[in-house]
C-alpha cells in the first residue's frame, strides 16, 4: 500500500468531498424511474425460475451450422413479468449466465469494505444489489446483443468453480491455452475472487470471463461488465490479463472498461460516469504514481 503524507490526505479528502458536491444526481434525476428495459420474455437453456416450454421447428444447438436438418426443438421461455429480483435464482441463455445468490461472509465483507464506501462517500459501496440494481444488470446483458461468453455473480463468488470452469466450460477453455490457464488463470480466479469476497469488491476476471458483482450502484457493474466487453476484441485473454501488471495497461483497460460503461447506462444514469466512474480512476492513478515515486527512490539508493 502507498502512504500519502497528511497535507495530500487533507487535499484529496476536500477535492472528493467537493467533487462528489459537484456531480452528484440532480433533482429531477433523483425523480426519475431510470428505466432499464426489458424484453417480454427470455428463452434461457437452464434456470431456476418458473418457465414455459414452447415447442419449434428448427436447427437444435448441437447440430452443424451448415446442416439443412431440422427437428421439432423444445425451448425454456421465462416471462420476465414473473421474476422476483429480490430472491436468488439463476439463468443461463446463448449469451450469458446471471447467479444471484447471498453469501454468508457478508458481514465480514461490510466492516472490511469501509475504507471504500469512505473514499466513495457512499454506503452502497459493497452493500449488495437489490431488485432494481438487479434488473438493471439484466437489462445490460439482454440489451447489448453482442456481448456473449460473460457469467455475471450478483451479491457472491465461486473461485473454486470458476477454476473448474477454466477446464471444464467450452466457451472459457477454448479463449487461452492449457497453460495459461493452469498457471494465471487459476491464480487470478482463487487469489482474486477470495479478495473480492473478503472486501465486497466489484471484480471482472477474463481469464474465466466472470464479473463478481458487490455495489448497489448502476454505474459499478456496468464498468464490470465494460471490462468483458473490452477483453471480447481480442481471441484470447491471458496477454491482456498479464500487461496488467504494467501501469500503462492498467490504466488503459480500466479508462476502457469505464468508457464501455455509459454505453450500458440509461439516459438518466449517466451521471454516474463523474460520479462514480472518475474517482474510481483516481484511485488508479494515484497508486501508479506512487508506485512510479517507489520504484525512482529505489533506483537513487542504489546508485
Amino acid at each position: 500500500m502507498f502512504r500519502m503524507g497528511k497535507l495530500n490526505k487533507v487535499a484529496l479528502i476536500g477535492g472528493l468531498a467537493f467533487w462528489y458536491l459537484l456531480t452528484g444526481p440532480s433533482s429531477k434525476q433523483l425523480e426519475s424511474k431510470r428505466e432499464y428495459p426489458l424484453p417480454a420474455e427470455i428463452k434461457v437453456i437452464e434456470t431456476s425460475l418458473p418457465y414455459e416450454t414452447r415447442g419449434r421447428v428448427g436447427s437444435p444447438n448441437n447440430l452443424n451450422s451448415g446442416s439443412d436438418e431440422k427437428r421439432y426443438c423444445l425451448d425454456k421461455i421465462v416471462k420476465t413479468s414473473s421474476i422476483d429480483f429480490s430472491d436468488d435464482f439463476y439463468i443461463k441463455t446463448e449469451r450469458y449466465n446471471l447467479i444471484k445468490k447471498e453469501e454468508l461472509s457478508k458481514p465480514i465483507g461490510h466492516i472490511l469494505s469501509i475504507p471504500t464506501k469512505l473514499y466513495f462517500w457512499d454506503w452502497d459501496l459493497g452493500w449488495g444489489l437489490d431488485e432494481g440494481r438487479t434488473k438493471a444488470v439484466l437489462s445490460m446483458l439482454e440489451e447489448n446483443k453482442k456481448l456473449s461468453g460473460l457469467t455475471v455473480r450478483i451479491n457472491h463468488n465461486e473461485p473454486l468453480y470458476d477454476c473448474y470452469r477454466l477446464f471444464g466450460d467450452e466457451k472459457v477453455a477454448d479463449r487461452n491455452n492449457f497453460l495459461a490457464r493452469l498457471l494465471l488463470g487459476t491464480v487470478t480466479s482463487l487469489g482474486g475472487e477470495l479478495f473480492s469476497e473478503l472486501r465486497r469488491g466489484d471484480y471482472y476476471n477474463p481469464m474465466n470471463q466472470t464479473a463478481v458483482l458487490y455495489s448497489n450502484i448502476e454505474s459499478i457493474s456496468a464498468h464490470e461488465i465494460g471490462h468483458h466487453i473490452d477483453c471480447q476484441r481480442f481471441n484470447s485473454d491471458w496477454e491482456y490479463t498479464l500487461f496488467r501488471i504494467l501501469p500503462p495497461v492498467m490504466l488503459y483497460q480500466e479508462w476502457q472498461a469505464s468508457q464501455n460503461a455509459t454505453t450500458l447506462l440509461s439516459k438518466d444514469d449517466q451521471w454516474q460516469f463523474n460520479r462514480y466512474l472518475l474517482p474510481a480512476f483516481l484511485t488508479y492513478l494515484i497508486a501508479t504514481y506512487y508506485m512510479g515515486k517507489k520504484v525512482t527512490k529505489g533506483k537513487e539508493s542504489s546508485e
